[in-house]
């Protein structure tokens, strides 16, 4: 068993969850209810290990049969979830079946457990909370990088963590009442938008949206920051990127919640051949990555 190594939040890993999840859903057709980019891997700017998780939510844990007809490989071993101290739920609520990628795909495990029950909504929950607390996703980052610099190994690493991961939990159930938060609902992310106009925008792939279907002749534009390629951004947080190609400050436009970057929208002013050229590059971006991904 491999040592655990964590790496930098790579913005090809949403990319990778989609080509994954596609193959899931070609093998169990509608018995998947829903499929689900989960683990430190779905929050973005979160360091992890390079391994995407993929939650599949079912009906009955018989139809993940099909996923070994497919090719993914079953592991044994993964047949219960690890249950948070305190919990008195029903055993089943933590019974799960894990499978592994097929053979020479790249590294990703397959969680595949009953639609509402309890340990479904956990990884959920854990999930959602990070992505909107940047600050507690950068001190879970920096446990994780210590863990792994003195586990021997990833099952040692994993059971070691999980008691950090149920310490997030119980601040994330907080969370969700207070904000009537609710399994599988979108959460807020930061945006910057730039030449807004007060009109419908088209949306292009991978969070830039248009209001002409020509791209070159774009007038108004979002950036997801978990959905820029790194090419684009090289070193540098879109923010910064954004400030640098705008020439100009940055004017926060709108901030659903003031105690929370992660939710924050920024308004730009830039040149309309510079966001012509910025569509122009994004597009060839995609382009060159949907024919190596897709």
């Amino acid at each position: 068993m491999s040592r655990p190594q964590i790496v930098p939040y790579s913005p090809r890993w949403p990319d990778a969850f989609d080509a994954m999840a596609r193959k899931v859903r070609a093998a169990l057709g509608p018995a998947a209810l829903r499929i689900d980019h989960i683990g430190s891997t779905a929050v973005p700017g979160l360091p992890a290990k390079n391994v995407i998780d993929i939650q599949v939510a079912v009906d009955d844990l018989a139809v993940a049969d099909a996923l070994a007809a497919a090719g993914f490989r079953a592991d044994a071993e993964g047949l219960c979830d690890h249950r948070p101290p305190g919990d008195e739920s029903a055993d089943p609520q933590w019974s799960k079946r894990l499978f592994v990628e097929p053979a020479d795909e790249r590294r990703a495990n397959i969680h595949v457990r009953i639609l509402g029950n309890a340990n479904q909504r956990y990884a959920l929950l854990c999930r959602d909370y990070l992505r909107a607390h940047p600050a507690t996703a950068e001190a879970y980052a920096e446990l994780k990088r210590r863990l792994a610099a003195h586990m021997p190994n990833t099952l040692t690493y994993a059971e070691v963590k999980d008691p950090a991961v149920d310490l997030i939990a119980l601040a994330a159930e907080e969370w969700a009442a207070a904000t009537d938060w609710k399994p599988g609902q979108a959460t807020p992310r930061r945006r910057l938008r730039c030449c807004p106009v007060d009109r419908d925008c088209a949306r292009l792939p991978h969070g830039v949206a248009a209001t002409d279907s020509d791209p070159v002749a774009l007038q108004h534009f979002e950036l997801v920051p978990e959905r820029v390629p790194a090419e684009v951004l090289g070193a540098e947080s879109l923010e910064v990127w954004a400030l640098r190609l705008s020439g100009g400050p940055v004017r926060e436009l709108l901030t659903t919640d003031p105690s929370n970057v992660a939710t924050r929208e920024y308004v730009f002013a830039v040149p309309l051949d510079v966001m012509g050229n910025l569509a122009r590059k994004l597009t060839e971006v995609y382009e060159r990555q949907r024919g190596t991904t897709l």
